[in-house]
């Protein structure tokens, strides 16, 4: 992000991803910092539209890379299930708990102190079935998304639409060429990478 840009938007002190709005911000210095991973508060309607414009892409690009998933999870069969990430700080990360992911993820804990996934509690590596990956779009982020195919391994607890399981394998994931890029690569040998060009 350019210093230009960042002279329209003020950090908030409270949360160093978020940046205030002020009535001058100009509206690509908001889409800029909106691809950068930041988040955006006291809109004025010229930023409002501008974060709906960037949504709007970002789901679109979702939703055709969460039906591309889709059919790889199906084609592989079994468990194999559906998830989405934030890429942030040249990782994948979960969208709601904190914590990278690896291609490979060992042994899930439980703060509570039991092996995970237990049937009674919440915890476990998540995704969902093909057939509901079009759920995800409700946590996907503006700006910094990743879909991806990943299977269970260990212990599983299986739902309706999904399952948790002790250790998680990512094998495909699809994200935009900008965002690959940021991405240490070293953490994700052997997962399948598909590629779209960045959006304007």
């Amino acid at each position: 992000m350019s210093v230009d840009a960042w002279t329209q938007l003020e950090p908030c002190l409270h949360h160093p991803r978020v940046v205030q709005a002020e009535p001058w911000s100009d509206s690509g210095a908001i889409a800029e910092a909106l691809r950068d991973g930041y988040a955006v508060a006291s809109l004025t309607w010229g930023a409002y539209r501008c974060i709906c414009d960037v949504a709007e892409v970002t789901m679109t690009l979702c939703s055709t890379a969460l039906a591309e998933a889709a059919k790889a999870a199906h084609a592989r069969g079994g468990l194999t299930g559906v998830r989405a990430w934030d890429i942030l700080y040249g990782t994948l990360r979960s969208l709601v708990y904190t914590g990278a992911w690896r291609a490979q993820m060992g042994n899930a804990e439980c703060a509570i102190g039991h092996r995970a996934p237990d049937p009674d509690c919440a915890c476990g590596y998540y995704a969902v079935t093909p057939e509901a990956a079009n759920s995800l779009l409700d946590l996907v982020g503006v700006g910094r998304a990743a879909i991806g195919v990943v299977e269970p391994r260990g212990r599983v607890v299986v739902g309706e639409h999904g399952w948790r399981a002790e250790r998680a394998i990512i094998r495909e994931v699809w994200t935009e060429r900008r965002l690959y890029e940021t991405l240490d690569l070293a953490l994700y040998p052997d997962v399948t990478w598909h590629l779209y060009e960045e959006v304007a």
